[in-house]
């Protein structure tokens, strides 16, 4: 019985090909297998990777899916320019995940956003125990099961007090 050998470069594509199929896959899970009959068909179809794809290809069917359907996306601001107007301000950092129950119910992955806010009209030196509570107090009424961190940077290192919010 002869030795199949694969290279590392088809064992990668493979590992890349199974997750990135089960997310398509999990995505547009309401669509049956091979069903190119709609314009939804059609997509699913065009974003699986396929065995026989190049790795141009899967790169190209990837990028398609990040960039124009998957719910797990990330947007954020060109740094430099936002952060010297920041630096020293204290932020408060929300994230909020959606309940598995509702995930599943949506036949999708669990929805993760964070919001993160300055406090511009004051810099961290001047921040005092009595801000924190008002800024947690504030945070309790409008998402009164929230997790949440208040961030406070020093020149020297950053001070992070943590709520878990019951």
């Amino acid at each position: 019985m002869a030795e199949v050998v694969i290279s590392e470069f088809e064992r990668l594509q493979d590992t890349i090909r199974q997750f990135h199929n089960r997310k398509v896959n999990l995505q547009f899970s309401d669509i049956g297998v091979d069903n190119a009959t709609t314009k939804r068909g059609l997509l699913k179809s065009t974003l699986l990777i396929k065995d026989k794809d190049s790795a141009i290809m899967t790169v190209m069917r990837m990028l398609a899916f990040t960039s124009y359907i998957d719910d797990d996306r990330s947007y954020s601001i060109p740094v430099a320019d936002f952060q010297s107007s920041v630096v020293f301000k204290p932020q408060i950092s929300l994230t909020f995940i959606e309940t598995s129950a509702a995930a599943k119910t949506a036949k999708r992955q669990r929805v993760r956003m964070v919001c993160s806010i300055r406090i511009m009209n004051k810099d961290v030196e001047d921040v005092l125990q009595s801000d924190i509570t008002t800024w947690t107090n504030e945070i309790k009424l409008a998402f009164p099961k929230a997790y949440f961190s208040i961030k406070v940077e020093t020149n020297t290192a950053i001070e992070i007090k943590k709520m878990v919010l019951s």
